[in-house]
């Protein structure tokens, strides 16, 4: 049984903890071989060799958690605990995470954003795309410091990666496709190098993991790799690139010239700013991701990432009546798209279609069976999409730069 003086030490360390409430959570649940979750709880109940519970992990709806000491825990996992939040708190050690990112252009040279994360061609002997209109690989790196336990090392790394990711899906032609290696998947695919002959008429499919690999990944584990020798990407003016309409087979991956003040406006927001900014720009990310599977879904996704940064409303009531009389969500879109975006052309009616996709009494035309046909309808849907990503995109980057700065 841990003393008295141990069990508080314990909950004051993790009280006064600074490092995020799940990097916390994952190295202290990391400790014990067994837990669960209670049906009808927020806690999360840790158990010894034996099975018997002797720590738990109080939740709020914030996720920060309060550590509670059964009387059944040991001396020893309470000196266990308290040296691992410890080295969680001040251990760390630099180190550079990379992933592998599908761009919709040819990357060729490389950009590093201040002493945080750099992008890169893949290596010369990696695999390459055979053809210009293809999910072109390159290389993500990010850099931060992390605690030597694998699991929340892999958690430190995969946040920061993602929160660069996503600024990059906001800003670049064609979005981004993730590399699926840590979440694969099977997908039918037709072998290469097939040619029409009386004994082979058509091609052969097998089932396959998607998914891209490397020979070796570039640089080393606590530094970004050496680009000395790759060219800079060049940057572009915004006004040039962001009015662009598609890419082209000649072009490669260029930047818009306020990239970096971007991302410095990021992270000068509040912190409740700057969780709305990611969670706008995640659904700004799966539009394009959803345009395969369904141009309803992706329209949505659209709305959502300017509706995350949309001010709530705020009630007036009528003293008589008792009715509402405050701005609705259609009119507080329409007002926060007019002082981001500009003057957008019959802006409500991008909300207002939302709203029927949402509830079920509408789906677009590319959707439906009839999908496929060339008719006004169908053009005018794809229109009202293409205006709704670059409201949606120029929206959220003149919100942060307002707020950020």
């Amino acid at each position: 049984m841990a003393s008295q003086r141990l069990t508080r030490e314990l909950q004051r360390l993790v009280q006064e903890a600074q490092s995020a409430p799940d990097e916390l959570s994952m190295v202290i649940q990391h400790c014990f071989p067994h837990g669960s979750i209670p049906p009808g709880t927020a806690e999360v109940h840790l158990a010894d060799a034996s099975e018997a519970v002797v720590l738990r992990l109080a939740f709020t709806r914030a996720g920060r958690f309060e550590a509670i000491p059964e009387p059944s825990l040991s001396e020893e996992d309470a000196r266990t605990l308290i040296r691992v939040v410890g080295e969680l708190e001040g251990g760390r050690t630099p180190a550079v995470w990379r992933v592998v990112l599908f761009a919709s252009l040819p990357v060729e040279g490389a950009f590093r954003y201040r002493d945080r994360w750099q992008i890169r061609p893949v290596p010369r002997d990696a695999p390459e795309v055979p053809f210009v209109m293809a999910p072109h690989p390159f290389v993500l790196e990010a850099k931060g410091s992390a605690v030597s336990e694998g699991l929340v090392r892999w958690l430190q790394g995969g946040k920061l990666l993602r929160e660069a990711e996503l600024v990059l899906s906001l800003v670049l032609h064609g979005g981004l496709a993730p590399d699926r290696s840590t979440s694969p998947s099977h997908e039918w695919v037709v072998l290469p190098g097939w040619e029409y002959s009386e004994d082979h008429p058509s091609p052969t499919s097998v089932l396959a993991q998607a998914s891209y690999f490397m020979p070796t990944m570039p640089g080393p584990g606590d530094d970004f790799s050496d680009v000395a020798e790759i060219e800079p990407i060049r940057f572009v003016p915004d006004g040039e690139y962001f009015g662009r309409l598609g890419i082209s087979v000649n072009e490669t991956l260029e930047l818009p010239a306020n990239l970096a003040a971007l991302v410095d406006a990021v992270d000068a927001l509040p912190a409740g700013d700057r969780d709305r900014f990611f969670r706008s720009a995640y659904w700004f990310s799966r539009a394009g991701g959803a345009w395969r599977l369904s141009q309803s879904l992706s329209y949505i996704s659209l709305i959502n990432s300017i509706e995350v940064l949309t001010p709530h409303g705020i009630e007036d009531r009528c003293p008589t009546c008792g009715l509402n009389r405050a701005p609705g969500p259609t009119a507080r879109f329409r007002d926060f798209v007019e002082r981001y975006a500009g003057d957008v052309p019959d802006r409500s009616r991008l909300y207002e279609i939302r709203s029927r996709l949402v509830h079920g009494d509408q789906i677009l035309q590319s959707d439906q069976p009839s999908g496929f046909a060339f008719t006004p309808q169908l053009w005018e849907e794809r229109e009202r999409h293409e205006r709704a990503r670059r409201v949606a995109q120029a929206a959220i980057i003149n919100w942060v730069i307002t707020r950020g700065s």
